[in-house]
């Protein structure tokens, strides 16, 4: 995966989230596949799992006051021609509130020509959260 993909791949993401839509987030992901969190990590096999988590994460970031998502500083890791590891640093836009800023590294593989995730690590936006959650008070 070249730099450019890997930047796509991020725009993708981020457009499907701008627009709230979570079946475009969820088809950004190949089945099954993996998010691995503070928490147990969570398998889904099921397109409408997957989409019925997406809904919930378009949902919350909407109750949060989420205005714009943008990405930046992106690290790509190519293992050969089909796999790569991409980590993105992501800034939540949001209203009446700080923006709320945070990493997260996509295991992707390339299916007929487009990157797809398969697995995900969210590994600072709980963390980011929180610490918005303390700030607050």
């Amino acid at each position: 995966m070249t730099q450019q993909q890997a930047i796509l791949f991020a725009e993708r993401n981020r457009d499907a989230f701008n627009r709230f839509d979570p079946q475009a987030i969820t088809a950004l992901y190949e089945l099954p596949c993996v998010f691995s969190q503070e928490a147990a990590p969570a398998v889904f096999s099921d397109h409408a799992a997957l989409l019925d988590n997406s809904t919930r994460l378009v949902e919350f970031y909407r109750q949060d006051g989420l205005e714009t998502v943008a990405f930046a500083d992106i690290k790509v890791d190519s293992f050969g021609e089909r796999h790569a590891l991409v980590d993105v640093q992501w800034t939540l836009t949001r209203r009446e509130k700080p923006s709320v800023s945070f990493r997260t590294a996509y295991n992707l593989r390339c299916f007929d020509g487009d990157w797809k995730i398969w697995a995900i690590t969210v590994y600072e936006e709980r963390a980011a959260f929180a610490r918005d959650t303390a700030q607050a008070h």
